[in-house]
């Protein structure tokens, strides 16, 4: 099976027995195009809150609406997260040119409160870049036990 020139075929056969679930994220037509998928409960849980984001939302002064406690960031283009205490951080997904998504499990492992994103700019507005995990760098995609 082969779905934007991606094999995955044998990673489901060979995992699919640990999979509980499976979720589209970033562009429909395009996974390399930059995007941040935002998940209202920890590890990409949703209650159909899920809200992908491909442009600039929100400011510091204006906080979105949106309940996010996981996020995943798609593509290879760096994203300024603002947060409601007025700090913001860059950060691109980790190895950015396999196009391997970027994954927070939980947005306070990256210095924001749940629901405490104000708004997302593409591009690095700040001075430092955090790198975000992704199953190609680590196994952020395996439970701790």
């Amino acid at each position: 099976m082969d779905t934007f020139g991606i094999e995955y075929s044998t990673i489901l056969s060979n995992e699919i027995s640990k999979v509980n679930c499976i979720r589209r994220v970033g562009n429909q037509f395009d996974f390399k195009l930059s995007t941040i998928t935002t998940f209202g409960r920890l590890e990409f849980l949703t209650d159909n809150d899920i809200v992908i984001i491909s442009e600039d939302v929100g400011s510091p002064g204006k906080c979105l609406p949106y309940k996010i406690s996981s996020l995943i960031i798609s593509g290879n283009e760096a994203w300024t997260i603002y947060g409601t205490d007025g700090t913001s951080n860059c950060f691109i997904a980790a190895n950015s040119t396999s196009f391997v998504p970027g994954l927070v499990k939980d947005t306070r492992d990256i210095g924001f409160e749940h629901n405490s994103i104000c708004a997302f700019k593409k591009g690095c507005h700040t001075i430092a870049v955090h790198y975000i995990k992704n199953s190609e760098t680590e196994g952020v995609l395996k439970r701790s036990e």
